[in-house]
């Protein structure tokens, strides 16, 4: 059961139902409507049933008051593999047919528990705009900035919305929204993949560019180990381990279970293996990759990393990246 305490938005799951409905017709043929719709529904129940309709419509209201286009922000996260951020209008990924994968258990949490995370990354105008909305907010909702501190300095990273709900240790469980600028000199969200990289993995397509972006992103799926396995040959450039879906569906290729794979990728992804954050791996995780012959090299990594990104934030960033660095190679 969630913890986080939403806004109270009248009406909210009616309207989002019916934006996403017209955005499902819009977006979708008829041959994949029929398909689209199931996990259009799908996700809409999971939403009712948690109570997060509030939480959707209370950006959504943000991004049409200011008039917001599609080339002026993108949703950050996993948020992605959301096919009601697509329909509504927030993501212009479609979860359903987008390569490479993405999927839903990755971002509502296997048993269905985990709160949708909106990270807006906006353009300089748009973001001065919404800090306009949330600071004059329309709504009956409690509002206030939400600051980040880092090495004593105070950072504004978006705003609080709902009825203040801070618990006995000092943590916060008001629904939040971060906002930042995408070109913020604090904040490189369109850094320059390393031309080693580049180089060692040659990508040719937008999925190859997608796993060179999370490999930058990353911590610890890079280095002169992973680069010598490439020149050597025990690995492939698809073998490569870049982000949390990846170290999914490799896992299930190697014929281990799809719950077992859920739950030994979020151990991998935040770094709850890694020898250095003073991880080792638990018996039952290497039983398990040992009963699959998942070979040497994968269990080598998993003690490396320190987070894996998920795959749909490089998806928003990669097109942006393109638009800083017109000069990089050309995908398909």
């Amino acid at each position: 059961m969630s913890t986080m305490v939403y806004p109270k938005r009248k009406n909210a799951l009616e309207d989002l139902k019916t934006i996403c409905m017209k955005g499902l017709m819009r977006k979708y043929s008829e041959p994949e409507r029929e398909a689209a719709k199931v996990r259009l529904d799908d996700e809409l129940d999971w939403i009712e049933q948690n109570g997060f309709a509030s939480a959707y419509m209370t950006v959504l209201d943000a991004l049409a008051a200011t008039d917001a286009k599609p080339d002026e922000f993108f949703m950050a996260g996993s948020i992605v593999a959301s096919i009601v951020a697509f329909t509504s209008g927030m993501s212009v990924i479609d979860p359903i047919s987008c390569i490479p994968k993405v999927y839903p258990e990755l971002f509502w949490g296997w048993n269905r528990n985990r709160d949708p995370y909106f990270g807006l990354l906006a353009s300089t105008d748009l973001y001065n705009r919404l800090i306009e909305y949330f600071d004059h907010f329309p709504g009956d909702d409690h509002v206030e900035p939400k600051i980040y501190s880092f090495e004593d300095v105070k950072l504004f990273e978006g705003y609080y919305i709902g009825e203040p709900a801070i618990d006995e240790h000092g943590i916060n469980h008001t629904f939040y929204v971060d906002i930042k600028r995408i070109d913020h000199p604090g904040y490189d969200c369109l850094r320059e993949i390393s031309e080693e990289i580049l180089n060692a993995c040659n990508p040719e397509t937008y999925a190859d560019f997608v796993k060179c972006y999370s490999l930058s992103e990353t911590e610890g799926t890079w280095g002169d180990e992973v680069e010598k396995l490439l020149k050597d040959g025990v690995i492939t450039f698809s073998d490569l381990i870049s982000d949390r879906e990846d170290a999914y569906e490799r896992l299930q290729e190697w014929g281990i279970p799809k719950e077992d794979a859920y739950i030994l990728t979020e151990r991998i992804r935040k770094g709850m293996m890694c020898k250095e954050a003073g991880w080792e791996i638990r018996e039952e995780d290497m039983a398990i990759m040992s009963e699959h012959n998942v070979p040497d090299w994968f269990i080598d990594f998993c003690t490396k990393v320190r987070y894996l990104s998920q795959r749909g934030h490089a998806m928003v960033l990669v097109d942006e990246y393109i638009k800083k660095y017109p000069d990089r190679r050309a995908f398909s």
